[in-house]
């Protein structure tokens, strides 16, 4: 009776190793995906404030293109939209799109406050949260993505960034 119930602890153990050893392979893999799909700017599904769809035809030729993914509460997000505001020349050659899955009258709301909403250069849009990780692979807010004028990836970041990190990309 011993042997059947170390037979048994020594398959289970192999068992849920097994699985752990395949699901960490399976997410490395995912990552290395992910991380070649978005170095060219993926085919873009968002939603404008007023309703109407926003791909990439929407995407003004040769400018850079600055995609973040926030959070109207989140303070680093908040940050971010202060230092677009203020510093309007650094992005005279670029397309801020600011993403985010909350309610279109929160990111107009969001907008107001943080005088974004009136930026000739800065798009407020909305996407579902899954469309957004499909297409970006992240949904930690903030998330930036800045992408040449042929839409090459040129830097990812996560987190608050400064604005001299941003900039130095957006030649």
């Amino acid at each position: 009776m011993k042997s059947v119930f170390k037979w048994f602890v020594i398959i289970l153990v192999l068992t849920v190793l097994s699985v752990l050893i395949y699901k960490t392979i399976a997410r490395i893999n995912n990552k290395e995906t992910l991380k070649e799909k978005i170095t060219a700017l993926p085919g873009l599904h968002f939603t404008t404030t007023d309703n109407s769809f926003f791909t990439n035809t929407n995407l003004q030729p040769d400018k850079y293109d600055l995609i973040v993914w926030f959070n109207t509460d989140c303070e680093h997000c908040q940050y971010e939209a202060q230092e677009f505001r203020k510093n309007a020349g650094s992005f005279r050659k670029t397309q801020i799109l600011m993403v985010s899955d909350e309610p279109i009258s929160d990111i107009l709301k969001f907008g107001k406050t943080y005088g974004v909403d009136t930026l000739s250069y800065l798009k407020l849009l909305h996407c579902n949260y899954d469309t957004f990780f499909q297409m970006f692979g992240t949904v930690s807010a903030p998330s930036l993505f800045i992408y040449s004028p042929k839409g090459e990836l040129l830097k990812q970041y996560r987190g608050e960034t400064k604005l001299e990190a941003i900039t130095k990309y957006l030649k």
